[in-house]
């Protein structure tokens, strides 16, 4: 995937998290970055989410390795993926 693709895939899955987090009563849009990428501003996100306010509550989570929607807890997501790395 290119980069420009990859900006605007994450820019349409923005839009749909901040619908999202808006209809629920959420708090934005929650950037998602695993261990070494943390810090490196340029390196696109591991994930995005509609952000409910409490990590473990369900919400709509965009993975952006498997380019696809899922139903979850982030902090539930983010320890399953910190586990298997």
């Amino acid at each position: 995937m290119t980069r420009q693709h990859l900006l605007s895939c994450l820019a349409a899955a923005e839009v749909r998290l901040a619908f999202t987090a808006a209809a629920n009563g959420g708090h934005g849009v929650r950037t998602l970055r695993l261990g070494e990428t943390h810090h490196c501003p340029d390196e696109a996100p591991d994930a995005l989410c509609a952000d409910p306010g409490d990590p473990y509550t369900e919400t709509l989570l965009y993975d952006v390795r498997r380019r696809r929607f899922l139903t979850v807890a982030w902090g539930d997501w983010l320890e399953a993926q910190e586990a298997g790395r």
